[in-house]
């Protein structure tokens, strides 16, 4: 990665880390109100629960969901000079009904009933609003009666707001979370474009945890809205189990990036059942059992539970390996773990749960940034053990089809490629021969003569447009293509007596070299055998020996067919 790509991952690393510190609260324009709540059962109304003052708490308020109906009571000062309340307005989750209801100083009252799906979804936040009923100067206090909620939340944050339909969170803090959207579109563009070109499954659960990252966030800060506008009870349903497939597919994500045998079977094995086993439990509790208020929401956070402990144990044991890619794992996922430990055991242990969302997004999108990195670095590395594994063929290639004496190519190479070098052009073939080599090994050592084949090999001088074969002993074999060819192989063959010469001192005779080449004139699309050019090149050089060695014997062939090819001798 380069040093710009890399600047520009931590401007946005540092962008998720600044929403901790954007306040998270909804803007300023609540309407200020004395709260008192009581709990009743299904059937209570309103005016039965007023009645017993005893029932009532205004002091040290702690919201719970054993009640089936929790009553919260606004109260409005008459006459007064702040805000007048319009909407009211709570965090988003599953409840029964909401009935509004507006008390009058003489008794008067008037309500307004909602459904889950009737309720107004606030775009900037994780809220909703429903309308007051109609408010009159004699209005001295709001009740809400909600039903059957499943998460304190929708309690807790319960309030009356001066907007028509509510108000959320700050416009910087909604700017900063549609950032981090868009932050996390990156990933998930990057991994589908990996994905193509490196199928690995950690690939495929990586793009996953980031679809599921992405709907989470879209859902919390109710950007969804704004894209399709979908019923209140089915962005809970969508929320629910993108963050359960977050949990699983985090834990498949780990259980395949870590190098193999760097996790323990039985470890890899537990997280596989983790991964299904909680995705499953959720769909169930959010699909098919939705009435079992109030444990289902501490359900859900119980069974993934588990998927953190798991997490952690698979890093150690990662990290105890010697593995290398739990370090990208350990540095991505410890806020988002503590984070996430701290939310599952605020549901499990406390009557006031902490949600912690912008930590936990924040988080989120950091863990996603991180885990991206990994991926890049592991593509990387990968790239290169695969350039390095090609080289490495290449040269056993080399060694396999090199000549070890001289480094030109041998026998062996030349009968693999000729085919593949005649249809890039290389249509004149000449065989070289040293004239009367055997007396230089036979009176000056084999030693000697190595250094002389060295140096004719020096002479012929392969280059783009020539390919150079020892063919074994003092015989060598040129391929050449382009304009001049003929003119080329020439200069070469009358090159080797002056090399020799220059390279070998102490010899006591001038090398010299015959040669039998064919140029051939290519006609159609019909390529000539090895055999049938070096045979036509052999006996011309044989004619070069018997007139006197130390010259050249060439034919130009026109056209090959299956029959043998008609020649023109030069």
């Amino acid at each position: 990665m380069d040093r710009g790509v890399l600047f520009s991952w931590c401007r946005l690393l540092a962008a998720a880390f600044a929403l901790l510190l954007v306040p998270a609260g909804a803007a300023a324009n609540n309407v200020p109100a004395a709260t008192c709540i009581a709990g009743a059962t299904i059937t209570e109304s309103y005016r039965s629960v007023a009645a017993d003052p005893g029932r009532w708490t205004c002091e040290d308020v702690s919201y719970s969901l054993d009640p089936e109906v929790t009553f919260i009571r606004f109260a409005l000062k008459v006459g007064g000079d702040g805000p007048v309340p319009r909407s009211f307005v709570s965090h988003y989750g599953r409840f029964g009904q909401i009935t509004l209801i507006a008390l009058d100083a003489d008794g008067g009252a008037r309500s307004l009933e909602y459904q889950m799906d009737e309720v107004h979804r606030i775009n900037s936040g994780p809220f909703f609003s429903a309308a007051l009923p109609p408010l009159s100067a004699n209005t001295v206090a709001i009740v809400a009666r909600i039903e059957r909620p499943w998460i304190n939340h929708v309690l807790d944050q319960a309030r009356l707001d001066d907007q028509p339909d509510g108000s959320g969170w700050p416009i910087e803090l909604m700017a900063a979370l549609a950032m981090i959207c868009g932050i996390l579109l990156v990933p998930l563009l990057l991994n589908a474009a990996f994905y193509r070109a490196l199928p690995e499954r950690y690939v495929l659960w990586h793009l996953v945890m980031t679809s599921a990252t992405l709907l989470q966030t879209t859902v919390l800060t109710g950007l969804l809205t704004l894209v399709v506008p979908l019923p209140l009870s089915l962005q809970i349903t969508i929320s629910d189990l993108s963050f359960a497939v977050l949990g699983g597919g985090s834990l498949m994500f780990a259980r395949v990036f870590i190098e193999p045998g760097k996790l323990a079977p039985r470890l890899s094995q537990a997280m596989l059942f983790q991964a299904w086993w909680g995705v499953a439990v959720v769909a169930a509790v959010t699909l098919i059992f939705p009435g079992m208020r109030p444990w289902g929401i501490l359900i859900v956070h119980l069974v993934l539970l588990p998927g953190i402990l798991l997490l952690v144990a698979a890093l150690a044991d990662a990290w105890r390996r010697h593995s290398r890619a739990v370090v990208f794992l350990i540095v991505g996922w410890s806020p988002l773990m503590l984070v996430s430990a701290g939310r599952v055991a605020s549901f499990a242990l406390s009557d006031q749960p902490s949600e912690a969302l912008i930590a936990f997004h924040a988080a989120l999108a950091f863990e996603v940034l991180v885990t991206s990195v990994a991926i890049i670095s592991r593509f990387a590395l990968l790239r290169g053990e695969r350039d390095h594994a090609q080289v490495q063929v290449e040269q056993l290639k080399g060694q396999a089809g090199s000549d070890a004496l001289t480094g030109l190519r041998n026998r062996h190479a030349l009968e693999n490629d000729f085919t593949k070098w005649y249809r890039e052009g290389f249509h004149t073939m000449a065989v070289v021969d040293l004239d009367h080599f055997k007396l230089v090994n036979d009176t000056m050592g084999h030693a000697m003569g190595d250094i002389v084949l060295r140096a004719v090999a020096e002479a012929l001088a392969p280059d783009d447009d020539t390919r150079v074969v020892r063919m074994g002993g003092e015989e060598f074999l040129l391929l050449l293509r382009g304009k001049g060819a003929v003119e080329r192989a020439e200069r070469r063959r009358q090159a080797i007596s002056s090399r020799v010469a220059a390279n070998v001192p102490g010899l006591d005779r001038m090398i010299t070299a015959s040669m039998g080449l064919v140029e051939h004139e290519h006609v159609g699309r019909e390529t000539p055998s090895f055999v049938t050019c070096y045979q036509h090149c052999d006996r011309l050089l044989y004619d070069a020996k018997r007139s006197g060695r130390n010259r050249t014997v060439r034919e130009k062939l026109k056209g090959f067919s299956r029959a043998e090819p008609r020649a023109v001798r030069a």
